[in-house]
């Protein structure tokens, strides 16, 4: 865990290729350790985690094609991961290869659709469906589809109706440590989503494999109809 808090700080002081370096010795020792224990569920997901951490620093990079090998692999582990569907349509997007993306891109919303309809309160599968939706209307428009613009409102629409209770833990745990964007607050926070985007970037993906949109995703979420 150390190296992988190590490359945190890298990446925030924008050291990226020495937080690829500490991410992969990360990686290399959480694999070690889940090939030791290969019957830990912990260590296996530990492992994986690792691998989309590394991916992530790539992406940053702009070393796409390497940071898709990686994303690839994960979602060949649980070929049924939204999560790992929506992070390879990223990598083929940041690889110019919008026609594909987009198809990973759609099954992502599928599934986070299909979570969000089994619990549709959770926070964070809202925020991936904001994400997967950001993601298809930036690929539309890039590739110069007619149905862009419907695709990019839906998008706003989508993060404008997300309203987050001001007793929200997730938010209330970040407002500790970047001061009173959320304490302040006393009734629901209505159009929540693009508000939310610091605090996704600032925690969300130390839940392991998390939702939602990560820095890099930071253009999408400003302006999703732009």
């Amino acid at each position: 865990m150390t190296y992988g808090y190590l490359a945190d700080a890298q990446v925030e002081s924008g050291d990226l290729a020495g937080a690829l370096a500490s991410q992969r010795r990360s990686r290399g020792l959480r694999r070690e350790l889940s090939a030791e224990f290969p019957d830990n569920a912990t260590y296996a997901e530990a492992a994986s985690t690792a691998c989309y951490y590394e991916a992530a620093v790539l992406g940053r990079l702009g070393r796409w094609k390497e940071s898709l090998a990686l994303h690839r692999e994960s979602l060949a582990e649980d070929s049924t991961g939204s999560f790992s569907l929506c992070r390879v349509g990223e990598a083929l997007a940041g690889l110019g290869r919008d026609a594909e993306a987009l198809g990973y891109l759609k099954r992502a919303l599928r599934r986070h659709e299909q979570e969000l309809r089994a619990d549709t309160v959770n926070l964070f599968t809202r925020l991936a469906v904001v994400e997967d939706l950001a993601r298809i209307c930036k690929v539309l428009a890039r590739l110069g589809r007619s149905d862009a613009p419907a695709g990019c409102a839906r998008t706003t629409a989508f993060a404008e109706g997300i309203s987050v209770e001001p007793d929200h833990a997730f938010p209330r745990a970040f407002s500790r440590r970047h001061g009173p964007l959320w304490a302040r607050r006393t009734k629901p926070w209505r159009g929540a989503g693009p508000r939310l985007r610091p605090i996704i970037e600032a925690t969300v993906w130390r839940r392991g494999r998390g939702t939602a949109g990560a820095t890099r995703s930071g253009p999408i979420w400003r302006r999703a109809d732009s």
